[in-house]
């Protein structure tokens, strides 16, 4: 259970929330902590709530002890939480500051119940029984998740929950206005997100387009531009009626990695409905791409006796992933160097930049007469 505290006007429907916080509380074995009593933690909760406030005005200490305590056991910053307390008194608990966000935030957290964790284990003694007992531990998970948060097993259909019936995000027309008006900075271009080297089923549904001017007329859907009717040719469909914006085939962010067009609703009979909206289509990255040196071959000089740590050279790869982000991060490191020495590597590398240097062990190793090695 969630206790919502007091905000843009649902103080009374957070009132009961608290309460009946309060007294599911009251009812299980109290939560203590060290040098404290049993009802302490439930005491000082109650500070939090307006209900339980004193009708005159309050003393700008009031409940200052309590929230250090909460803070205490809850592991929350103290002196930004009493402050927003503060803050929570003068304005009437009007709103919630964004200081006590974190102290509501654990406040929520604290079970009310233990009937969820019951039911489960009840769920989990109906599917483990005497004679199907060799059910693995993540498919007897599976079975519980099911049983417990799905519809009865006898009408449980996976086909219903595939990718192709998920909700999709519905962009509305822009409304029109009458006369002139300020235009710039008024209006943000919708972007939908689809992930790259997606498997479908195809024709996959990625987003609905809608018009206010259904309710009265008929109303069709088409989209211009690249990816529609201009290359690559029908990689985006348009149902007609409906305006579901449908993509026919796997994207590759790495051959494009947005896709712009307009989408256009026309009224059955009286042409242009709405004035065309522009939509961008953002293909989501996949760590699908290995890492590629700039060259196959590298080669340095070192000369004979040198200084530990001297760079010998630098080499460079790159990822064709999407830049700045993770899955185009590249850390270097050295897992061969022939011929072997006894003692250790004779180079190492730097993970970030590449450089290859003469590592410590150079002179230990009795082995500098080689005049050459091959690292990789």
């Amino acid at each position: 259970m969630q206790v919502n505290f007091p905000q843009y006007g649902r103080e009374s429907e957070t009132q009961n929330d608290f309460h009946n916080l309060l007294s599911c509380q009251h009812k299980r074995k109290p939560i203590t902590r060290p040098g404290g009593s049993g009802n302490q933690l439930i005491h000082d909760m109650k500070v939090l709530h307006p209900g339980s406030w004193p009708e005159e005005e309050l003393d700008i200490q009031y409940g200052d002890a309590e929230v250090l305590r909460l803070c205490e056991v809850l592991k929350v910053d103290r002196r930004e939480t009493v402050q927003g307390f503060r803050e929570y008194k003068e304005i009437r608990a009007s709103r919630t500051p964004a200081a006590m966000e974190p102290l509501l935030k654990a406040v929520r957290t604290i079970a009310v119940s233990t009937s969820e964790c019951e039911r489960a284990f009840s769920s989990m003694n109906d599917i483990l029984t005497a004679k199907r007992n060799a059910l693995s531990v993540s498919r007897l998970s599976s079975l519980v998740f099911i049983k417990c948060n799905g519809p009865p097993l006898g009408q449980f259909n996976p086909e219903n929950d595939s990718v192709a019936d998920q909700p999709v995000p519905i962009l509305h027309f822009r409304k029109a206005s009458a006369g002139l008006r300020r235009r710039k900075r008024d209006w943000v271009i919708p972007v939908i997100s689809v992930s790259e080297n997606i498997r479908g089923p195809f024709p996959l549904k990625v987003s609905q387009i809608g018009s206010n001017g259904v309710k009265i007329k008929k109303i069709f859907y088409s989209i211009t531009g690249p990816g529609a009717d201009q290359d690559p040719v029908g990689l985006f469909t348009m149902d007609r009626d409906s305006g579901i914006l449908y993509l026919t085939q796997p994207l590759d962010r790495e051959q494009k990695f947005v896709y712009k067009f307009l989408a256009h609703a026309v009224a059955d009979g009286s042409g242009d409905a709405e004035a065309p909206m522009d939509i961008n289509v953002k293909v989501i990255d996949q760590n699908d791409n290995k890492p590629a040196f700039s060259q196959g071959t590298y080669l340095g000089e070192v000369a004979e006796d040198s200084a530990t740590g001297l760079e010998v050279i630098k080499v460079v790869a790159t990822d064709a992933d999407e830049p700045n982000s993770d899955n185009s991060d590249i850390l270097y490191r050295i897992i061969d160097q022939e011929p072997k020495l006894t003692s250790d590597l004779l180079f190492v590398i730097n993970p970030l930049n590449a450089a290859i240097s003469q590592c410590r062990w150079a002179r230990q190793s009795g082995e500098t007469s080689k005049k050459q090695f091959h690292l990789s």
